[in-house]
């Protein structure tokens, strides 16, 4: 009997809630607005025009990913039940760093060293959202679009032997760049006018952020990013 009470208290409050998600549309603003944050997994990939092809090779026989954090501010326009258009500010903090070096001294000793590379980014994303699935609280959905990014610092992070030491030379960088992104992900009502978002990412820089060198590189980015959306509601007279 407890079983069939919750099985119906279920059902029902699962009807509620596709009855709230079937007409919210009806209800709400078509702008919403929300925060995420994530963790990222940073690389590059490097090119070059022939002459330094022995540097590119032994970066990419040292240099790894490193992993980092991407945060920021989301702004949604609907134009329809399944198809938005997303937009925001976000902070993206990019790079890569080295494998770890040990070093071996005259005397025995052995110290430990690698290097850390951070590039750091304002991103503003403007993708195209598309709901696939959409269920009795919650929708997958897909989308992709571009990300002009703009360059505000860099910070090399030397660990030898535990010690870390930073050193900043923004020099040759380019401040204006192009990514273009693809996500995958779901949305998840909370409440009757919020969502929680989740999906997976990657990034892709379209132009290199060191145009000017011989040997360049295109950073990318992939990772996790959850937040919540807080859907408008409109004023009935």
């Amino acid at each position: 009997m407890k079983k069939l009470t919750f099985l119906f208290f279920f059902l029902l409050s699962s009807h509620f809630l596709f009855a709230q998600e079937t007409s919210a549309y009806n209800n709400f603003k078509k702008w919403s607005y929300g925060i995420t944050v994530g963790g990222t997994s940073n690389f590059r990939i490097l090119t070059s025009d022939g002459s330094e092809n022995f540097l590119k090779d032994d970066k990419n026989s040292t240099e790894i990913r490193r992993t980092s954090f991407t945060a920021g501010m989301v702004a949604n326009y609907r134009i329809t039940d399944v198809l938005s258009i997303n937009s925001g500010l976000a902070y993206d903090e990019l790079g890569f760093k080295t494998r770890e070096q040990i070093l071996s001294y005259s005397d025995g000793t052995n110290i430990s060293a690698s290097t850390a590379y951070h590039y750091r980014y304002v991103t503003a994303p403007l993708d195209l959202k598309y709901d696939f699935l959409k269920k009795i609280c919650w929708n997958l959905y897909v989308g992709g679009g571009v990300s002009p990014a703009v360059f505000i610092g860099e910070a090399t992070v030397f660990n030898y032997g535990g010690s870390k030491n930073n050193d900043s030379q923004p020099v040759g960088f380019d401040r204006f760049n192009f990514a273009g992104d693809l996500r995958a992900g779901a949305d998840y009502w909370i409440a009757d006018n919020i969502k929680l978002t989740a999906g997976l990412y990657y990034k892709q820089f379209l132009n290199a952020t060191n145009s000017n060198l011989p040997t360049k590189a295109y950073l990318n980015s992939a990772g996790l990013t959850a937040g919540f959306i807080y859907m408008r509601r409109k004023k009935h007279k």
